[in-house]
């Protein structure tokens, strides 16, 4: 795989970004089913609280998943590179069938310092991955997804076939809803998270929890100083715990984000971080002070609220 396909965004959403449109018309719902492939999806994924306290012991990762072709069978957190493979457990349904998972993780009050993790997620050591396996085989392709990955392959959209037991009814949300005076932004991710080489749009995604303020904007970023984009995200629902969606629809020429042969696919894996050509989620409260960027994990003087 050459650097300019591995690295798509960098290219591909600045000149995406010059047909930027209005949310379009199949934009994430929180109540119709979003677009299915035969593989499942990691639609978007991070920990809660994503602002962590000196007298905290517990975070949960979590992650929203989209079935396949049949129901989910496991998502695991684990290191990028490494053994470590943990089970992620239900932790509940959202009303158009986005299933959520949730990993707690257990440490000593104080471990971590005071410091900022920007990059958690990717393909390199010392970073971690979400992956979700579905059920069986579906002809040979690859049941599996891995969450940072934004992937383009010659799936197309399953909403029309039959897919017993998919989805399943609503469950409310289960993993830890730690409110801190400041928003934070939980989760973010793609819809669909898997592209057809054909396809020309995909939403962005960010779940967000309020804190003393209700959220005055987020917005997508690159991390580009002066010559990176920004865009404000749509408000798109509310979780039954509270948490807000928020959404930005991209439309691009079909085929610019990677050309992968037939019958493979093509995987950008370093998308969420702190370089100047990645890619952020910031979200700001209307009292003017408090905001929070998605993919970082803080670790500090955090008071739970209220």
């Amino acid at each position: 795989m050459n650097n300019s396909k591995k690295h798509f965004l960098r290219d591909a959403l600045i000149a995406a970004s010059l047909i930027l449109t209005m949310p379009l018309t199949w934009g994430y719902d929180l109540y119709r089913p979003g677009i299915a492939r035969a593989t499942p999806q990691i639609i978007a994924a991070g920990v809660s609280p994503s602002q962590i306290d000196w007298f905290d012991s517990e975070l949960d990762v979590v992650a929203v998943v989209r079935p396949g072709r049949s129901a989910i069978r496991s998502v695991t957190f684990q290191d990028s590179v490494g053994p470590m493979r943990m089970m992620m457990i239900p932790a509940g349904v959202l009303p158009n069938g986005d299933e959520v998972y949730k990993f707690t993780y257990v440490f000593t009050p104080g471990s971590f310092g005071e410091k900022t993790l920007e990059t958690a997620w990717g393909p390199r050591p010392g970073q971690f991955n979400i992956v979700v396996t579905g059920e069986g085989k579906d002809s040979g392709v690859d049941v599996s997804h891995r969450f940072p990955h934004l992937r383009v392959s010659h799936l197309g959209p399953i909403n029309h076939l039959p897919r017993p037991g998919i989805p399943k009814a609503a469950v409310s949300m289960n993993y830890k809803s730690t409110q801190r005076y400041g928003p934070q932004v939980i989760m973010a991710g793609y819809s669909p998270s898997i592209l057809h080489i054909g396809d020309d749009q995909l939403d962005l995604l960010a779940i967000v929890r309020r804190g003393a303020f209700a959220i005055a904007s987020v917005t997508f970023k690159q991390n580009a100083g002066g010559s990176g984009f920004a865009y404000k995200m749509q408000f798109s629902g509310q979780l039954s715990n509270g948490d807000e969606v928020y959404k930005t629809t991209y439309a691009f020429e079909p085929g610019s984000l990677g050309k992968p042969g037939t019958d493979t696919y093509l995987d950008h894996k370093d998308l969420w971080g702190p370089k100047g050509q990645q890619f952020g989620v910031v979200a700001n409260d209307e009292g003017g002070i408090n905001s929070h960027k998605f993919p970082d994990i803080e670790f500090g003087t955090y008071p739970e609220y209220p």
